[in-house]
């Protein structure tokens, strides 16, 4: 019960994270690179197309009774927007919310390659880039397959600790989840002693996970 409440936490945070700095960074993409007349014209389309399936998307994640046609739609919505609109600055998100939809059909593996696609189609270095970067560590992580598992925590360590990462709290957060749940002692102290320094906007959520982890070991 808690690794599903622990879940649901992190990754309503997450998600709200992305859906603001996706728009923000959008926007901010039209001013600052100078694209010609055409090209703005071309990623405003893109925009009003992902806006449209990304309010469809809020909308089927709050009803936890959403049919599973309606992620079915989705995920054809989002695979359709990317199709459409392949050469804009967008075109990789609509993979990774088209591999959000994906998760929820329990097709996991389709969507650990859909997302490898849309991180290497993302600016290298961006806020954006290690939000998604962290999401798909995360979901290696979940990997029922041993070695996927390992390579995802590898590559949350590495963006725990890398210091060029705006979301290196983000990371800490979920080895401090993974560490609790696996009951990893050693992991869990580094995590939350990081979490003191790069703290994420649930600090106070932290805490209390990681005040449960040491009662549960008393």
């Amino acid at each position: 019960m808690r690794e599903a409440v622990i879940s649901l936490v992190h990754e309503r945070r997450f998600w709200i994270a992305v859906t603001t700095l996706v728009i923000a960074v959008t926007i901010a993409w039209f001013g600052w690179w100078g694209y010609s007349a055409f090209a703005i014209a071309r990623d405003r389309r893109a925009q009003l197309a992902f806006v449209e399936q990304l309010d469809q998307f809020d909308a089927i994640r709050a009803n936890p009774d959403a049919d599973p046609i309606a992620w079915e739609a989705l995920e054809i919505g989002f695979a359709r927007g990317y199709v459409d609109h392949s050469s804009s600055s967008l075109a990789p998100f609509f993979l990774a919310f088209q591999a959000e939809a994906l998760i929820h059909k329990g097709l996991h593996d389709e969507a650990l390659k859909l997302m490898d696609k849309a991180v290497a189609g993302m600016r290298s270095g961006s806020d954006v880039y290690y939000l998604y970067a962290t999401k798909r560590a995360v979901m290696r992580l979940d990997s029922a397959t041993a070695e996927v598992s390992a390579q995802g925590k590898r590559e949350l360590l590495d963006l725990a600790q890398n210091s060029n990462n705006s979301s290196q709290g983000l990371a800490w957060y979920h080895l401090l989840q993974y560490a609790i749940v696996h009951n990893d002692e050693d992991l869990r102290k580094l995590a939350h002693s990081k979490l003191q320094i790069y703290p994420v906007l649930a600090q106070q959520q932290v805490r209390q996970l990681f005040e449960a982890s040491v009662e549960g070991n008393e």
